[in-house]
C-alpha cells in the first residue's frame, strides 16, 4: 500500500517487516535530495516517508521503491490500497485468536507457577506445556519479525 500525502509517503508492504530489506531501502531513498527524514516501523511493515515537494518529486521516490521491490511505481499507477497483502476472510477472527493467544500464555504461565508454588506437580507441568505450545505458535506467527 502507498499514500501519497503533500510532502510525505506512507510505504506499507510485508516485505518491509524484513529490517534488512527496510534498511536497505531507507538508505537508497536517504541519497535523494529533499528527503529530510523517514520512519521506520517494523511490526506494521511500513516507511513513513518526509520530503521537500522543492526539492525532490513524489514520483522519483515511487522510482527508487520500485526499483527496489522490481515494478514499476508511478502516482498515477498505484496498486490499490491492500494488494499484496492476503486478506483474511474472517479478519475479526484472526484478531480473536491473537488476543486467545496471548491470553491463554499468561493464564497457562499463572497456571504453572501456581502449581509450582503450591506444590502441584501435575498442574505445573501441564501448564507449563500449554504455555511452550502457545508460545511456539506465537513465535511461528511472528518469525518474520522476531528474528529478522
Amino acid at each position: 500500500m502507498i499514500r501519497l500525502m503533500e510532502g510525505r509517503i506512507r510505504v506499507r508492504d510485508e516485505r518491509l517487516k524484513k529490517r534488512r530489506i527496510a534498511e536497505d531501502l531507507k538508505r537508497s531513498l536517504l541519497a535523494v535530495v529533499g528527503i529530510g527524514e523517514i520512519v521506520y516501523n517494523q511490526r506494521t511493515g511500513s516507511l513513513l516517508i518526509f520530503f521537500d515537494t522543492a526539492a525532490a518529486s513524489s514520483k522519483d521516490i515511487l522510482d527508487i521503491v520500485g526499483k527496489s521491490w522490481g515494478v514499476s511505481l508511478s502516482a498515477g499507477e498505484l496498486p490499490p490500497a491492500g494488494s499484496g497483502r492476503k486478506e483474511s476472510p474472517l479478519p475479526h477472527l484472526a484478531g480473536m485468536a491473537r488476543r486467545v493467544g496471548k491470553g491463554g500464555m499468561a493464564a497457562a504461565l499463572a497456571l504453572s507457577l501456581l502449581g509450582a508454588v503450591a506444590g502441584g506437580a501435575k498442574l505445573h507441568v501441564a501448564a507449563g506445556i500449554v504455555f511452550i505450545a502457545l508460545l511456539g505458535a506465537h513465535m511461528y506467527r511472528h518469525n518474520n519479525t522476531l528474528f529478522a
